[in-house]
C-alpha cells in the first residue's frame, strides 16, 4: 500500500510525545510574543486617545474624592493608573504563556501524551481567564471613579454611590476570577489523576507480563530496543518509552 507522501508523516509525528510538546511549545510562545507586540500598541493607541480626551475628567468622581469640588484635578494620574494597570495585566499573560509553554516542554515521556499536555493548557487557560476578570474588574472600577459623575447611568448615579459601586465590582471580579483558577485546577488535576489511574493499570499489566514470561519462558511480543516485554496492544513500551505501535 502506497502512503500519502504528506498526510501520514505528520499524522504520524503528530502522534508522538516530543512532536505534540514541541508544537504546544511554540503555539504558547507564539502566543506570547503576539501578545506583547498587540497589547503594547493597544496601550500605546489607548494613552493616546485618552490624553485627548483629558478635559472630560474633570468632573470625576476622582476629581470629587481628591480635589473636592474646585475641578483642578489632573486627569493624567487616572491614564497613568490604567496604563500601568494595562501593562501589569499584560506582563501577567506573557508570563503565563511562557511559564506554560516550559512546564508542556518538561514533561516526561508517556503512553498517553495528550492528557498530561492538556492538563497543563486547561490550567493555563484558568490563569489567562482569572487575570482577565480579576483585571477587568479592577480597570472597570477606576473607570467608575474616573469618567464624569454626569455621564453615570441614572440608576448608578441616583442608587449607588459610584466609590462603594467601584469596590463590590472589585469585589465580584476577584471572586470569579479566584473561582475560575480553581475550576480550571480541579479539572487539570482529574486529568492528571486519569492519566496515574491508567499508567498504574498498565504497570499491572506490565507485571502480569513479567511473570507470564518467568514461568513460560515465553514473551509474545517485546521492545525493540530494550527487549523487555511489551504489553500486546501497547503504543510505548513502559520500561524505556520506545515507541512500539507505528
Amino acid at each position: 500500500m502506497i502512503e500519502p507522501a504528506l498526510a501520514y508523516p505528520v499524522l504520524r509525528a503528530l502522534g508522538e510525545g516530543r512532536n505534540q510538546r514541541t508544537l504546544v511549545r511554540i503555539v504558547l510562545r507564539a502566543m506570547a510574543i503576539m501578545t506583547g507586540v498587540v497589547g503594547l500598541y493597544f496601550i500605546f493607541e489607548s494613552y493616546r486617545r485618552l490624553a485627548n480626551a483629558g478635559d472630560s475628567f474633570k468632573e470625576s468622581t476622582f476629581n470629587r474624592l481628591l480635589s473636592g469640588e474646585s475641578g483642578r484635578y489632573d486627569p493624567t494620574f487616572v491614564l497613568v493608573i490604567i496604563c500601568i494597570l494595562l501593562l501589569v495585566r499584560l506582563a501577567v499573560v506573557i508570563q503565563v504563556y511562557w511559564f506554560r509553554s516550559t512546564k508542556a516542554d518538561a514533561l516526561p515521556e508517556s503512553a498517553f501524551p495528550s492528557l498530561p499536555l492538556y492538563s497543563q493548557l486547561v490550567r493555563c487557560s484558568g490563569e489567562l481567564l482569572a487575570t482577565a476578570s480579576i483585571f477587568d474588574s479592577l480597570s472597570f472600577s477606576i473607570l467608575i471613579w474616573a469618567i464624569p459623575v454626569r455621564m453615570l447611568p441614572d440608576f448608578l448615579r441616583n442608587s449607588f454611590n459610584p466609590v462603594v459601586f467601584g469596590i463590590a465590582v472589585l469585589l465580584v471580579g476577584l471572586i470569579i476570577g479566584f473561582s475560575i483558577l480553581m475550576t480550571c485546577y480541579m479539572f487539570a488535576d482529574l486529568l492528571a489523576a486519569t492519566e496515574d489511574r491508567t499508567r498504574s493499570l498498565r504497570h499491572i499489566a506490565f507485571g502480569s507480563a513479567l511473570a507470564s514470561v518467568a514461568e513460560t519462558g515465553v514473551s509474545e511480543a517485546s521492545c525493540p530496543s530494550c527487549q523487555q516485554p511489551a504489553i500486546p496492544g501497547s503504543a510505548f513500551c513502559d520500561n524505556c518509552g520506545q515507541r512500539l505501535l507505528p
